[in-house]
């Protein structure tokens, strides 16, 4: 792994609770986990034009650039008070739709279900974000695989508690592998053994994707599994259609559910 420069960067987020769980409440039972993967020509390139987007629609302070958080977006909060307009959300909106289906990038999306897999036993780490991370690691790096692609890993940090589960994580699965993915295989794909991360203020593309596409994502993958009837709105299901095109597939198929999508109970 060391001393190898990425081609390809996956850029991690989440959406859900770690540590609380309920039979009802779908924040609560589901932890999803999103990735993004970029190669790093594209990366620049949607990197570049990301800030061009922000600049046509936000208060923009070259110094201290916006830097785009879903929730704080959806309440109008903050910076994106403008967005309480009507015209420029819907011209925000339509043109954020617009950057994410012309990006070139692949999405995986997994989530777990905490009341039904919590009491399972075969699993050595326990953490729900563990069981998230590994089964996105493995698909990602089961992807760069097949393409004979390298590449490496990026997670937003999200606290001291966090973020060591995320570590724990990528090291299990950098020393072990996981169910269909061996260590040979992680070893020849990814170029790091270490959990690299950055905090939202970083201004990193990649984490903001990551975190515009993690709630919708989440409840696509419920969605596609039969776990819940709708995604919670027209925005949401817009951000499905253009993703169901960018989602990781079985390239004989094009089945995308266990794949791009995954659930785990």
């Amino acid at each position: 792994m060391a001393g190898v420069s990425p081609s390809y960067r996956l850029f991690v987020d989440e959406s859900g609770d770690h540590s609380s769980s309920h039979p009802v409440d779908i924040g609560k039972r589901y932890l999803g986990t999103i990735g993004v993967a970029f190669n790093v020509d594209n990366y620049r390139q949607f990197r570049e034009r990301l800030e061009a987007f922000k600049q046509k629609h936000l208060p923009y302070d070259p110094a201290h650039p916006p830097v785009l958080h879903r929730v704080e977006i959806v309440q109008a909060k903050g910076i994106f008070k403008v967005l309480q307009d009507a015209a420029r959300r819907a011209a925000f909106d339509n043109d954020l739709l617009g950057l994410i289906k012309a990006t070139p990038f692949t999405a995986f999306a997994v989530v777990v279900d905490k009341v039904e897999h919590a009491p399972k036993l075969y699993r050595l780490l326990k953490h729900p974000y563990h069981w998230t991370v590994l089964a996105l690691l493995e698909r990602y790096c089961g992807w760069l695989r097949y393409f004979n692609r390298r590449g490496d890993v990026l997670a937003e940090s999200r606290g001291k508690a966090e973020d060591q589960a995320f570590r724990e994580a990528y090291a299990h699965f950098c020393e072990h592998g996981e169910q269909y993915l061996s260590r040979e295989d992680v070893e020849a794909t990814l170029t790091s053994r270490e959990a690299k991360l950055a905090k939202k203020a970083a201004n990193v593309a990649g984490l903001q994707l990551a975190d515009l596409l993690a709630h919708p994502l989440t409840r696509d993958v419920l969605v596609a599994y039969g776990r819940i009837a709708n995604r919670g709105g027209p925005f949401a299901d817009q951000i499905a259609a253009i993703s169901e095109m960018k989602y990781n597939q079985r390239y004989d198929t094009g089945r995308i559910n266990g794949y791009g999508r995954k659930i785990i109970a």
